[in-house]
């Protein structure tokens, strides 16, 4: 797979909704699965840690200065490659 995904709103603000949408792309068979993190402390800088989720919302608690908080996410297609 190839794994990339967009956010909104660009500009954090503490305490309002962030949309995180995968737009990876894959050849694979399957269903594939989908981890992210979110670099932050769930319950305290945010909501929560992480999920599994195709497309999940979060809601950062904290701003955090420069770089801010970093992202990962993963891919699994349904053969168990990933990205």
């Amino acid at each position: 797979p190839t794994v990339s995904f967009t956010y909104s709103p660009n500009q954090l603000t503490a305490n309002k909704d962030v949309q995180f949408t995968d737009t990876s792309s894959y050849e694979g068979s399957g269903t594939p699965s989908y981890y992210w993190t979110f670099g932050c402390s769930g319950g305290v800088e945010c909501n929560a840690d992480s999920s599994s989720q195709k497309d999940p919302g979060i809601k950062y608690l904290k701003e955090k200065a420069s770089p801010g908080y970093t992202v990962t996410h993963t891919v699994t297609d349904g053969d168990g490659f990933s990205c």
